[in-house]
């Protein structure tokens, strides 16, 4: 199966692209325009958390880890996404007190009723929280040690940043709560 090209909707002809599209693991795509160069990831070094944003670089050392679910620059949820994935929140706190949840979320969340009922309980034992926008780089987030599990759109930088960053814990704590 083949793929068009995404930046064809936008795509100018005279501006040279270098794009973190690796023809090897990534969707064929057609049409692959002359002025776009494939160069693999792009991950700069990132400005650490404690000086973009203190307060979650707080949170983030506090604690027990966390699970960072970024689902990309460009995703709007809607609300049974969101609710949806929710749920797996839900299930992932209810069955391990280890663990927190750090969620960027593009989605009106503080109005929506049922969404609410469902994380009240996170959000107010600060075992979720639910951002608009990750103000650090998802890298530099990442880098802190702290993250011990990346859900994210399946994109190229977020696919080498979660393996490069996320390392399996050095934490003494059972990963089942039930353990």
């Amino acid at each position: 199966m083949t793929h068009e090209f995404p930046m064809t909707t936008f795509h100018r002809k005279n501006d040279l692209y270098l794009s973190p599209y690796i023809p090897e693991i990534d969707y064929p795509y057609e049409g692959l325009p002359e002025n776009v160069h494939s160069c693999g990831p792009i991950i700069l070094p990132p400005i650490p958390v404690s000086e973009t944003d203190p307060d979650l670089d707080q949170w983030l050392r506090s604690g027990p880890p966390a699970v960072l679910i970024n689902l990309g620059t460009l995703f709007n949820s809607n609300v049974e996404f969101a609710r949806e994935l929710a749920k797996g929140i839900k299930t992932l706190l209810d069955s391990n007190t280890n663990v927190r949840v750090l969620w960027k979320l593009k989605y009106t969340w503080e109005v929506d009723l049922e969404f609410l009922a469902m994380m009240k309980p996170y959000l107010e034992a600060d075992r979720l929280r639910i951002k608009n926008w990750l103000i650090p780089e998802p890298s530099a987030i990442l880098e802190t040690g702290r993250i011990v599990c990346s859900v994210h759109h399946g994109g190229a930088n977020s696919f080498y940043e979660a393996c490069r960053f996320v390392n399996p814990p050095p934490y003494n704590f059972p990963l089942n709560a039930n353990s």
